[in-house]
């Protein structure tokens, strides 16, 4: 943008009489010259109307997947998972609170700390993966369809009623024994488990037992009358679902076998154990082992199966 004074310059040259056309036109083009604008200045115009363009209406929320990319990067955007804090882990700033912001007003707020160290300037697109998440629970073990299934988003989801959306009870299914795996909301690399009686629901009407379900929780339905006890394993496997303990020296790293193996987009280096404690306080305690490392030949990191152990195996959402 030309200044006020620089217009009025060139007005008074041109209209100035005597000044030959041709010199007027010099005296132009070098006032022009002069206060031209940087050679990325364009460059930044549109990369500030990129992010002006983001959605400044609808609040990021817990368990949502947002898109993330710095355009200057010249790299693919990346997923994001917001955990239960309503944080999600950015690239080069860590742990950044995303929960009850807009995808304008989060690309804003992380723009200035990239631009501390990282980046001249930083273009920051964040869009929400979908329009409105789907929450999601996972059932496994002795229920009529394992597997995912979706949470009604217009009202509270109880246990009893996440095991009939699964089909309901099969034949065979511990109602006594029924699991609920659940994130730590303090530290979401953790999990606790809970235990349920639904029999104890369904038969004697104890409604205050039946707890609500949370999204990203995973039920599991033991089987009655198993010889050795029960494990399961979830998340990034090719056959998650609940197994039998079928030898003595089963390990973290069979059970993975055992369930057909990592996927690919397995986070091999710490995959999560969670049991009960031996204390009898009813709390459960959780492990991380290097199962990739294991393969390469550190045994003495594995761990034994125990019955009721859980084994999840997180996804590598972001890859560097």
């Amino acid at each position: 943008m030309v200044p006020v004074f620089a217009s009025t310059t060139i007005c008074k040259l041109i209209a100035r009489p005597g000044l030959p056309g041709f010199a007027a036109m010099v005296w132009v083009i070098v006032i022009l010259a002069g206060f031209s604008l940087p050679a990325n200045a364009v460059d930044s115009e549109e990369s500030f109307s990129r992010m002006d363009l983001l959605d400044n209406e609808r609040l990021i929320r817990p368990d949502d997947r947002i898109l993330y990319q710095v355009i200057e990067e010249q790299a693919q955007a990346v997923t994001l998972l917001v955990d239960s804090q309503g944080r999600a882990r950015i690239p080069l700033i860590g742990d950044f609170v995303v929960a009850g912001k807009t995808c304008y007003t989060a690309a804003r707020e992380i723009k200035p700390l990239l631009e501390v160290g990282f980046f001249h300037r930083a273009t920051v697109v964040v869009e929400l993966q979908a329009a409105a998440m789907r929450q999601m629970a996972t059932v496994y073990g002795q229920v009529r369809n394992q597997g995912r299934i979706t949470l009604p988003g217009d009202r509270p989801v109880t246990l009893s009623a996440a095991i009939s959306l699964a089909g309901g009870f099969s034949e065979g299914a511990n109602r006594s024994n029924v699991s609920v795996i659940r994130r730590d909301a303090a530290d979401p690399e953790k999990e606790d488990r809970m235990v349920v009686d639904l029999k104890e629901v369904q038969e004697k009407g104890m409604v205050e037992k039946d707890i609500i379900i949370q999204s990203d929780d995973v039920i599991i339905v033991a089987r009655e009358d198993v010889i050795g006890g029960q494990y399961s394993v979830h998340g990034a496997v090719n056959s998650p679902g609940l197994y039998t303990i079928s030898t003595r020296d089963l390990t973290v790293s069979r059970a993975i076998l055992l369930a057909g193996g990592f996927s690919n987009v397995a986070r091999e280096t710490r995959v999560k154990l969670t049991r009960m404690k031996d204390d009898g306080s009813g709390e459960s305690e959780t492990f991380y082992i290097n199962v990739r490392k294991v393969y390469d030949g550190a045994r003495e990191e594995d761990m034994d199966i125990r019955p009721d152990d859980i084994i999840r195996v997180d996804e590598r959402i972001l890859v560097f």
